[in-house]
């Protein structure tokens, strides 16, 4: 089992476990059988289409984008996951930290090619298994890797806020704190809690209290579980 360190925009690192093989042949069939069903309900349609020789070329092409463009265009849409990537629970991640733009999604899609179309799989096979961090040829030239991901869970998760109206939130400052801020620290709780990764909890614990400015209290997992829960509270009836 092969692990990747990524380094957030916070500077902490979130080890993620890397996507074998086998998950990522599982997602590519079940991809492969998305676009094999499309494929079959474009040949259904283009059967009983009758039009001119032009029309009929050009609505071939149109309904033939989806197939060609299929990962590029659901990867930049769903965060990094395709619908194979989805059931397998993987993610596409940038190795620093940031979110995947269009260009690491294109560069990906066109060495896509190279990786998995003229070898059949082969290139992609041998890379990911030489790399050790979930990528191919297109995911080292694009700076991403694939990771395993668990189950999102919400800030609520980590609440054990029994009444809105009633909790008085123990750090006020939370509300200083962004969505994305809310969501790493959501994340890396729950890896170093996992993990019973105490360095990890401290550093973690040690960021949070210098961005909202206050001292850092000795219980590291509650000051993070309570702050979470201020978070909530904070910004449950605000557009944050």
């Amino acid at each position: 089992m092969d692990y990747v360190n990524i380094q957030t925009a916070q500077n902490v690192a979130i080890q993620y476990e890397a996507a074998g093989i086998g998950d990522r042949i599982g997602a590519y069939f079940i991809d492969a059988l998305v676009i094999s069903a499309y494929i079959v309900l474009v040949v259904i349609l283009f059967a009983n289409f009758s039009s001119s020789e032009f029309g009929s070329t050009a609505l071939f092409v149109i309904l033939s984008l989806p197939v060609f463009l299929y990962d590029l265009v659901l990867e930049f849409a769903t965060d990094g996951q395709s619908v194979g990537k989805k059931i397998m629970n993987l993610k596409v991640v940038m190795l620093d930290g940031s979110q995947p733009n269009i260009g690491a999604y294109l560069l990906r899609w066109l060495l896509r090619l190279a990786d998995c179309t003229l070898s059949t799989g082969g290139v992609a096979i041998v890379t990911i298994a030489i790399n050790g961090k979930g990528q191919r040829l297109g995911d080292i030239a694009a700076g991403t890797c694939v990771v395993k991901i668990r189950k999102q869970m919400k800030l609520e998760d980590f609440s054990t806020i029994e009444a809105q109206t009633n909790y008085i939130p123990a750090y006020p400052q939370a509300i200083h704190l962004s969505d994305n801020d809310a969501a790493i620290i959501r994340e890396t709780l729950r890896t170093a809690l996992q993990q019973q990764n105490d360095a990890l909890l401290n550093a973690l614990a040690v960021k949070v209290s210098a961005i909202i400015g206050i001292e850092k209290p000795d219980d590291n997992k509650i000051f993070l579980k309570t702050l979470l829960n201020d978070y909530a509270a904070l910004t449950r009836n605000t557009s944050h």
